[in-house]
């Protein structure tokens, strides 16, 4: 095989490893989309709306950036448990302990008064394909969080 390899100069592939990872390793469950679909996870069989899907029924986000990352959690949901607990402890150490909860909704209304998508904006600007008005968005939505 290696051979083989090395006739395309593709020897080195096998020194990678450090790349591949046991699928026991996994940290989340890989859906297909068959599975998505008859459970209702982004849209409804119905009328094929996200009306009445796991998703809509989870959503409240203020964000752009959060729904993805909502969209993403939903649709690959952790398989170890104490990955699972941790998150729920995030959770619940926000919402129930008072002074917290105070400063989360605080920032709940401060993020939800912005109209720039950060995340994606932040990504477009590491790899240098932000336009001008766009940076002039960000620098006024991070001078408003500031």
């Amino acid at each position: 095989m290696i051979n083989h390899m090395a006739e395309y100069g593709l020897e080195y592939v096998f020194n990678l490893t450090k790349y591949f990872q046991p699928f026991s390793a996994r940290s989340h469950m890989l859906l297909n989309g068959n599975t998505l679909t008859s459970l209702e996870i982004y849209q409804n069989q119905t009328d094929h709306t996200t009306r009445g899907s796991l998703f809509w029924t989870l959503d409240r986000t203020r964000t752009k950036f959060g729904a993805r990352l909502l969209r993403k959690w939903v649709g690959r949901p952790l398989l170890n448990r104490s990955d699972i607990e941790a998150r729920l402890a995030a959770v619940e150490e926000l919402l129930l302990e008072t002074d917290r909860a105070i400063h989360v909704e605080k920032l709940r209304s401060v993020m939800s008064r912005l109209r720039t998508d950060l995340e994606k904006s932040l990504i477009r600007i590491y790899y240098g394909k932000c336009t001008r008005p766009e940076l002039l968005n960000v620098l006024q939505a991070l001078q408003y969080l500031a």
